[in-house]
């Protein structure tokens, strides 16, 4: 079996949740003898043109196929970002010489959903799996530049004002044109190429009503979607998506590591903070909590990121200052273990609608509770009472109560700690994906010799 997967970026770029997962995936079939391929972008950008040609490499024997961009470059770059036409070619090349036997698109980001347009075309066995709202928004995550969570797309104009929110463009036409014109206005020029390559527009301004037919069509067209979420299948179903071929399939991951983790005894309470550090994952809620604790509390609050990713978000919290609070810095996937090792509870504040946070099963497997807010897919991984504690999302009052709690009560951390799930390892969940191709390829098969020559 050969087994081609697509990625937004690979290692050694930096890698969110998904990249991590598909690096686990990529890596366990290589073990296994199957031949990988792993396409993904390269630089982004970077060079004179829109595309800047293709490199390869092996990475712990993976095959790693980047495809060189400066998105900036394309003709119409918000419609590229989700339709790269002049990829298409690049893409059937590279399909077609690899000939992999399924195709596993993890993230659309950067190469556009072109590439599942292509591999349907060449009749491949297609499997989409949904980590994110980016199908649905085209700011990924269902929240509004303004910081409040969005319900979902309720029209074309309403989305692509969201995306413009804050530039001058949609401001001025704001204040010298009724709603109605102001709309036509920029749907039109949102049509125009030209048009959406001017500064303070680029990548903001396209063709909405098209980016959400795309996907929509492109979505409804793969063999199979899997989802390690009901809430964003329900999410999509809402929105009147198809959703009769999603297919749940849990997320295993490479746990090794978790044998280096080694407790570390403590009599304060150490929560922790471990991931992006940005509006979305409400760092302002917990941060704004904990600094409302009294200064000689029992508990610290350790907090791991790069402060470089939203750095005057970063600079207003570290406005409440508490002798506790310590603010630790971006850290590298070997450090895991001993940043575990040093922490109790791990918090997950975000105000989005996150769908399977990998921090949180980082922390499972780690024995470690989690405290996260009640919104999204996070809420089906954690017993409230049992594994963890969920607080209202963005209520610092009621973050601060749960807080509180643990510091004052070591039974109940106690008991949540021996409350923590197992989680599957990516050897289980290879296991249960391998039958899934194997049954997904033959089923194609049979499609595709109905079909006339």
């Amino acid at each position: 079996m050969r087994v081609m997967l697509v990625i937004d970026v690979y290692p050694p770029s930096r890698a969110g949740g998904a990249t991590i997962y598909t690096v686990n995936l990529a890596e366990e079939l290589a073990k296994r003898g199957i031949e990988v391929d792993v396409l993904c972008a390269g630089s982004w950008s970077e060079g004179r043109s829109h595309f800047n040609g293709v490199s390869m490499d092996i990475v712990n024997g993976v095959r790693v196929h980047r495809i060189h961009l400066n998105w900036r470059q394309a003709p119409a770059p918000f419609d590229y970002l989700y339709d790269n036409i002049t990829l298409a070619g690049v893409f059937r090349e590279l399909l077609s010489r690899i000939r992999p036997d399924i195709v596993h698109v993890h993230s659309c980001l950067t190469l556009s959903a072109r590439i599942i347009e292509e591999s349907l075309s060449l009749r491949l066995p297609t499997i989409l799996h949904l980590h994110d709202y980016w199908f649905l928004c085209a700011l990924q995550n269902l929240v509004r530049k303004d910081g409040n969570v969005c319900e979902g797309p309720s029209s074309a104009w309403n989305c692509q004002a969201c995306v413009l929110s804050g530039t001058k463009a949609l401001r001025w036409t704001g204040c010298l044109l009724p709603d109605r014109i102001q709309q036509k206005l920029i749907t039109f020029a949102g049509r125009y190429s030209p048009l959406t390559r001017l500064p303070g527009l680029i990548g903001m301004l396209g063709n909405m009503a098209r980016r959400q037919a795309y996907l929509r069509r492109m979505l409804a067209s793969v063999d199979a979607v899997t989802t390690h979420s009901f809430f964003l299948t329900s999410m999509f179903r809402r929105h009147g998506f198809r959703v009769d071929h999603f297919v749940p399939m849990p997320l295993g991951f490479d746990f090794a590591w978790v044998q280096k983790v080694r407790p570390v005894i403590s009599e304060r309470v150490r929560f922790g903070y471990i991931g992006h550090l940005q509006k979305i994952k409400g760092v302002h809620t917990l941060v704004r909590a904990f600094a409302g604790l009294p200064r000689d509390i029992q508990a610290t609050l350790e907090i791991y990121g790069d402060p470089t990713q939203e750095p005057e978000y970063i600079a207003s919290l570290r406005s409440y200052d508490h002798p506790a609070l310590h603010w630790r810095g971006p850290f590298a996937r070997p450090q895991l273990p001993d940043i575990l090792s040093n922490l109790d509870v791990v918090v997950v504040p975000s105000i989005c609608y996150e769908v399977c946070p990998t921090v949180v099963r980082e922390a499972f497997a780690a024995g470690i509770p989690v405290i996260a807010s009640n919104s999204g897919g996070v809420t089906e991984m954690i017993e409230n009472g049992v594994s963890g504690l969920l607080f209202r999302s963005g209520d610092e009052d009621d973050l601060r109560d749960h807080l509180v709690r643990l510091i004052n009560d070591h039974n109940l951390l106690y008991w949540l700690k021996q409350g923590v799930p197992r989680v599957i390892s990516i050897a289980e969940n290879t296991d249960e994906l391998l039958e899934f191709y194997s049954q997904l390829i033959s089923r194609c098969a049979a499609r595709t010799a109905l079909l006339p020559a």
